[in-house]
Parts: structure tokens; C-alpha cells; sequence
């Protein structure tokens, strides 16, 4: 994954900005869709969240799951 998109998920992952986190599942969407165009909206909320909890899972975080 590209690195400077994943240290902007972080950073945008739990800030509670409803905006940047819309326009941060667009962009995730975006960028998967350079390896599969047909990947839809739902499909790439679905691929941030499972970021999240892979990025969750890194730093120890159990809250939420």
C-alpha cells in the first residue's frame, strides 16, 4: 500500500472529522481501484475499515472491534 495514503488513514482514523474521514475512504477507494476499476463506494468503505482494524491491530487497540 502506498505509504504516505496509510500515515494519512492514521492520522485521520478516531479523529472524529466525519469530512476527512469521507474524503479518506474515497482516496483508499481510489487507490484500489489502480489494481481493480470495478471496486465500488461500499466496497471501498469496506476495504478502509478493514484497515483499520488491521491498523487497530498493530498498535495493541481492542476498543471498538
Amino acid at each position: 500500500m502506498n505509504l504516505e495514503l496509510m500515515r494519512r488513514f492514521r492520522d485521520v482514523m478516531g479523529s472524529d472529522d466525519e469530512d476527512r474521514a469521507r474524503a479518506m475512504v474515497d482516496e483508499v477507494r481510489n487507490f484500489a481501484r489502480t489494481f481493480d476499476p470495478t471496486i465500488t463506494y461500499p466496497e471501498g468503505a469496506t476495504i478502509s475499515v478493514i484497515l483499520m482494524k488491521m491498523t487497530r491491530d498493530q498498535r495493541g487497540e481492542t476498543e471498538n472491534r
